[in-house]
């Protein structure tokens, strides 16, 4: 996004939204509202893009998945219009996540692809990191902890790579805990406490950050109790605690909080395993996630049990068995919004993509000459451009030749003017033959016509152009009152040179025409080729 083209306070709300977004939502909300009433009365479709990503992004936080959804969708459809590949690709990174926490990992699987799909195409190292990691953290859910690493892995790499950005810096410390928990996980122990005697060593640097904070304290407090320093572990539970408990959304400690229950478990701490529960029960309440309050619940079945509380036990396996009737229900709901969101992904896609396709085709009619179906002169102005500045470069000739039809004026005047268009694109067809040779023709205007030659020498050229001199004659168009010949003929002025300094096509350009001029004056239905360094 181009900041210039905006004023000042759309840049200050811009920033605003940037430095806020995960701390204050009612007031990104406020700012994001106002970006999205400013760009519908500019027709932005760039700032709206960005305005609806980060309206979702804050009701995400909030747990408003429905306002969620809906802005995100908005949102999409903008950013594919403009091809904001960076928005994009944390647009399907954020569905992805939706789709996770509500326990569709099929979804969150195939969103998370597709953000590593635009992350790919635009060069984001960013946002590669997130969809790989939110993949590694899916495998690390399932205990497949050999696949959840090469994920990991990848996204480490990729957050290296970016520079100046503390939360590619923070991320890429949460990746390599969650690393090291594979490695635990999966028995490697050497392998688990080289990395957390790493991450040790860095553990205050990112404490400003409660959430960082309580991911590096769970993380250390497990190692603790993997080492036996029970004193030390028992000091970060304590700490633990009181900061989960004031956390405001389950989704800022949703796997951290389980993590917690685990090891409160193996610890056998069940007075602050049941606190931790209560806890993320009433977040997950709150949140009305059903997934996330099932289990929950398992954690619940299985405190009862290790403490052989029969009647709590009971009670929480009738909860679990209600709540499971009413997550069926939902997953059949859920499975229908997933696929009414695939088929209005789908359907904007295919709007873009008939957009693109007559963006282009408008974009090929405006450097077309309507008559010939050849480049027009706007289209030769750009091209002879660049393959002039591209030769200039690699000190390699360039070729210009101008042609036109000898007596053309005597040709309408003899047969109309309907005739002299089928004549103009009987002879734009044999420049068509060279374009698919890969020789750039163009209309000039009226009868005259353009012709680029890359890196030929001067005898390639001219074989090239008596063949098509010979070809025109052997349209056998009649010209009775021509005073060359019986039939159409053409003259052609050619300048062949290497650029030097100072050189502009132009200077091509006017050589070429001398050429056409000596022809003219001379002799007609010839070829002049100059070289001369047109200085």
């Amino acid at each position: 996004m181009n900041l210039n083209s905006y004023n000042n306070e759309i840049k200050d709300m811009i920033s605003q939204i940037l430095v806020l977004r995960s701390q204050h939502s009612e007031l990104v909300k406020k700012y994001c509202k106002k970006l999205i009433e400013y760009g519908k009365s500019e027709a932005d479709s760039e700032l709206l893009g960005f305005a609806y990503y980060y309206l979702a992004e804050s009701y995400f936080f909030d747990n408003k998945y429905d306002k969620f959804i809906k802005n995100l969708i908005l949102g999409l459809e903008y950013q594919q219009e403009t091809d904001a590949g960076g928005l994009l690709a944390r647009s399907y990174n954020m569905l992805g996540i939706n789709s996770d926490n509500q326990g569709n990992i099929p979804a969150a699987i195939d969103y998370y692809l597709t953000s590593l799909e635009y992350s790919r195409e635009n060069g984001l190292n960013y946002e590669a990191g997130l969809a790989n990691t939110n993949i590694g953290q899916i495998y690390m859910s399932l205990k497949d902890y050999r696949t959840a690493i090469s994920y990991l892995e990848k996204a480490l790499s990729f957050f290296r790579l970016v520079e100046n950005n503390p939360d590619a810096e923070r991320n890429g410390a949460i990746v390599e805990i969650s690393i090291s928990l594979c490695y635990y996980r999966n028995g490697d122990r050497k392998a688990a406490l080289q990395y957390f005697y790493k991450i040790e060593k860095e553990g205050d640097k990112f404490k400003c950050d409660s959430h960082y904070q309580v991911i590096y304290m769970i993380f250390e407090a497990t190692f603790r109790h993997a080492l036996q320093e029970y004193e030390k572990r028992d000091s970060l539970i304590r700490e633990l605690i009181i900061l989960v408990g004031e956390i405001h959304s389950i989704l800022d400690i949703y796997d951290e909080a389980f993590m917690l229950c685990e090891l409160l478990k193996d610890a056998k701490r069940y007075d602050d395993l049941w606190k931790i529960l209560e806890r993320i029960d009433h977040l997950s309440m709150q949140a009305g996630i059903t997934n996330m309050q099932l289990k929950v619940l398992r954690y619940k079945i299985a405190y009862y049990r290790e403490l052989s509380n029969e009647a709590g036990y009971f009670k929480a396996c009738a909860e679990y068995y209600l709540l499971s009737e009413q997550l069926e229900i939902e997953n059949k709901t859920m499975v229908k919004k997933a696929i009414e969101l695939r088929m209005d992904l789908e359907r904007i896609k295919e709007r873009q993509q008939a957009m693109q396709e007559e963006n282009k085709i408008l974009q090929e009619k405006s450097e077309r000459d309507s008559l010939t179906k050849l480049p027009n002169r706007e289209k030769l102005n750009s091209y002879s451009e660049e393959v002039f500045e591209q030769a200039y470069r690699n000190n390699t000739k360039i070729a210009i030749e101008i042609l036109d039809i000898d007596d053309f004026k005597h040709y309408n005047d003899t047969y109309g003017h309907q005739a002299g268009d089928r004549c103009l694109r009987k002879l734009s067809q044999l420049l068509h033959n060279l374009i698919n040779q890969g020789i750039f023709c163009a209309r000039y205007g009226g009868d005259e016509f353009i012709i680029i030659y890359e890196n030929m020498s001067d005898e390639e050229i001219l074989a090239i152009a008596d063949k098509l001199k010979q070809d025109v004659i052997s349209l056998g168009l009649e010209h009775k009152n021509s005073k060359i010949s019986p039939v159409v003929t053409i003259s052609q002025g050619i300048c062949n040179a290497i650029p030097v300094k100072n050189n502009r096509t132009w200077d091509f350009f006017y050589i070429a025409d001398i050429a056409l001029y000596r022809v003219k004056r001379t002799s007609r239905n010839d070829i002049c080729l100059l070289n001369g360094k047109a200085d």
